[in-house]
């Protein structure tokens, strides 16, 4: 289909959708189809489930250099989000840091827990403005 001259179309929302790399799915497709199991399960299949996230855990902490206990699967990137926004805001609490720095066009799952942070656990929230580019205000930073 063509489109004021141009003939190809790109997809750019790879943060809301990312094709799979085929050596992801060759790897992955035996969990979809016959290693299938509810990993927190105590039969057969669920324990199955679950030494394959055990292994994979193992695989990428060696990778990035860090202990199996600091490796967690999550949903997908809203649930990741929101994990480190409370994780890192409540830490930085406890030294009594409690100032957010969001920006202005910041994706709901990182602006809508800095809101729920402010307004019940008190935090000092502060939109940084963005420029006509979608840039942050550097000034503001200074400021």
């Amino acid at each position: 289909m063509e489109m004021g001259g141009i003939t190809e179309r790109i997809y750019l929302d790879h943060a809301a959708s990312t094709p799979l790399d085929e050596d992801v799915l060759r790897k992955m497709l035996p969990y979809f189809t016959q290693n299938f199991g509810n990993a927190n399960s105590q039969h057969y299949f669920g324990r199955r489930a679950m030494a394959a996230l055990d292994e994979a855990r193992g695989t990428i902490a060696s990778l990035i250099g860090a202990k199996e206990n600091e490796v967690f699967f999550t949903s997908g990137g809203t649930e990741g989000d929101n994990i480190a926004m409370f994780g890192a805001a409540r830490a930085m609490a406890k030294k009594g840091r409690k100032k957010l720095l969001v920006s202005a066009v910041e994706h709901y799952a990182v602006s809508v827990p800095a809101e729920r942070l402010a307004e019940e656990e008190g935090f000092d929230l502060r939109l940084i403005p963005v420029d006509k580019r979608g840039a942050i205000d550097l000034g503001f930073l200074r400021r």
